[in-house]
């Protein structure tokens, strides 16, 4: 069965409107924002959230993220980005269970 979505290149979001959850990804570093700004390890990640399609609105709207489709397991604690660190990526800090603080790299 095919699914029907949305997809855009700037967000690196795909909008998957039939399975009830909205697909995020991007570039993930679990130690801190100063090592997610440069690039130390930073890892791809995809998450899933049930409404918003970008991890500012994720953000803004304190809405919480997970690591399944059935929204059942929270994602792990770190820092997650669409760009992967770098002057003017912004980043966002999810604790595991909410989120906690978000900046801009210098």
């Amino acid at each position: 069965m095919a699914f029907k979505g949305i997809y855009s290149l700037q967000g690196r979001t795909r909008v998957n409107r039939s399975g009830g959850y909205q697909t995020i990804t991007g570039h993930y570093n679990s130690v801190n924002s100063g090592r997610f700004c440069d690039n130390n390890v930073n890892t791809p990640f995809t998450i899933y959230t049930s409404t918003y399609t970008t991890l500012a609105n994720i953000y803004a709207n304190g809405a919480s993220i997970y690591s399944n489709t059935g929204l059942s397991s929270l994602a792990s604690a770190g820092f997650y980005g669409a760009q992967n660190g770098g002057s003017g990526a912004v980043w966002y800090e999810w604790s595991g269970t909410a989120w906690t603080n978000n900046g801009v790299c210098a």
